[in-house]
């Protein structure tokens, strides 16, 4: 994704999301998921709709390493794994 197109993939988020409940703002690349998304909760796993290196940003955190997270699945059942900061 060229960094120029950014702003125009932020307008055009959709509101259809995989688990409206917990996750907002994402940006949606066709082909490849949900690759951008916050919420107060951490998306569960085994969630679809969440792109291969999703990052999530849990803006409920009680903790720093809590606060970030990657998806180490695929579009078809997620995995988010903790950014552990150091």
């Amino acid at each position: 994704m060229a960094e120029h197109k950014l702003k125009e993939l932020l307008q055009r988020t959709p509101n259809n999301l995989p688990d409206p409940a917990t996750a907002t703002g994402l940006i949606n690349v066709p082909g490849h998921g949900y690759l951008l998304g916050y919420g107060d909760a951490v998306p569960t796993d085994a969630g679809t709709g969440w792109g291969k290196g999703c990052i999530f940003v849990h803006t409920d955190a009680s903790t720093l390493d809590t606060t970030t997270f990657t998806n180490i699945g695929d579009t078809s059942s997620c995995n988010f794994d903790a950014q552990v900061n150091s």
